[in-house]
């Protein structure tokens, strides 16, 4: 006879019974949780290095952003084509725009400090198209300073 091929008896482990279900977690975690970390906070031998650790505080955005990043696009607002322009402030007050159309010259737009901004200006006399460029910088207690941002550009049609 071939080993393991025939009458070989073989006992398989039996499955284990638990007593007792594990207990389903409570409600509000989230509130236990915020809870446990104002506690940890409060503790006298806390310090930043520990909150950083357990992460209790977020690593910080070390990237300095000298110049804004906006995105320009044509949407279709309530009056016809807007130019939208969306940007992040980085924790500035807010940007100052600037525009130009059909290369003419660069003339002051807004001071804005919610994104994103709209130029719902309409077309020039004539409905022809124009091309609008725009240029940000950071605006701050009351100053515009930094480098412009690139130019950015977008077509306007009738």
């Amino acid at each position: 006879m071939i080993a393991g091929v025939g009458n070989s008896s073989v006992t398989h482990p039996l499955p284990t019974p638990f007593p007792n279900p594990p207990l389903a977690p409570e409600p509000n975690m989230q509130k236990r949780l915020l809870s446990q970390i104002a506690r940890i906070k409060a503790s006298l031998n806390y310090t930043d290095v520990i909150g950083h650790d357990l992460g209790i505080i977020a690593a910080s955005n070390s990237v300095e952003h000298l110049i804004p990043e906006p995105t320009v696009s044509v949407e279709l607002g309530e009056t016809g084509n807007r130019v939208r322009i969306d940007f992040n402030k980085y924790g500035h007050d807010g940007v100052w725009i600037e525009c130009r159309i059909n290369s003419g010259d660069w003339v002051f737009l807004a001071i804005d400090t919610v994104k994103p901004y709209f130029d719902e200006r309409p077309l020039a006399t004539g409905n022809t198209h124009e091309t609008r460029e725009y240029r940000l910088r950071w605006w701050d207690k009351s100053v515009a300073h930094g480098e412009w941002s690139a130019v950015q550009q977008v077509l306007m049609v009738p």
